[in-house]
């Protein structure tokens, strides 16, 4: 990748990186000397992604741990939660066929009201006029 602030690049050395020719023993000291301090400041960089990599997983896992307690208390918040169950009873009511007596089936009331949730299950049990 061509960068200007490569500083093999702007030397003399450059040359060898557009032909095949073998570098002289003054241009191979030299090159390793060119290279000494990228070689150090690679290291560096090398240990700050690491670094940033353990920073960026703790931020992922505290975001999802942040995530999680927001739903859950939208879950608690729930203004279906807080519908009495008289009215509950009255909707299911309503759920049922009007044209037809109800089939006992999971893809209709009154069957299908069970499976929703435990709270919905136990007024749907107990409503006999359901069923």
């Amino acid at each position: 990748m061509d960068h200007p602030e490569c500083p093999v690049l702007s030397s003399p050395l450059s040359g060898y990186l557009k032909n095949n020719l073998a570098p002289t023993a003054d241009d191979i000291v030299k090159t390793r000397i060119l290279q000494e301090d990228p070689v150090t400041e690679l290291r560096s960089v090398e240990e700050l992604v690491i670094e940033a990599q353990k920073s960026l997983e703790l931020l992922m896992k505290r975001r999802e741990c942040l995530q999680a307690t927001i739903h859950r208390c939208d879950t608690i918040l729930s203004p279906s939660r807080r519908v009495p169950d008289d009215i509950w009873r009255e909707i299911f009511i309503r759920c049922l066929p009007s044209h037809r007596n109800p089939i006992l089936s999971f893809v209709e009331a009154p069957l299908l009201l069970t499976h929703v949730c435990s709270r919905w299950r136990s007024i749907s049990l107990f409503t006999p006029q359901i069923w």
